[in-house]
């Protein structure tokens, strides 16, 4: 996993080779290096197509989940949808 900026967030499209076990990982590494605890409330959202290696993601999840306060999981598809007004 790596770190991104915010504006390159909401540009990033679904490609393929999630390993959302990384991304937990580096979460936590950020977690301890930038936002110390005892000063910060921590959230962690995953957005994605969720479709990992599910057992593996959930041991990532486990190993973290005691240090943070909250996580949200966002399911994101790259199926286009259309709104018909």
């Amino acid at each position: 996993g790596h770190e991104v900026k915010e504006d390159d967030f909401f540009k990033i499209e679904l490609g393929g080779g999630t390993d959302y076990s990384a991304g937990i990982k580096k979460a936590g590494e950020i977690f301890e290096s930038d936002y110390p605890r005892d000063n910060w409330d921590r959230f962690l959202f995953v957005f994605g197509d969720l479709e990992d290696n599910p057992t593996k993601t959930m041991e990532s999840f486990d190993k973290i989940r005691e240090e943070i306060e909250f996580t949200g999981v966002v399911r994101a598809s790259s199926t286009e949808y259309f709104l018909q007004l």
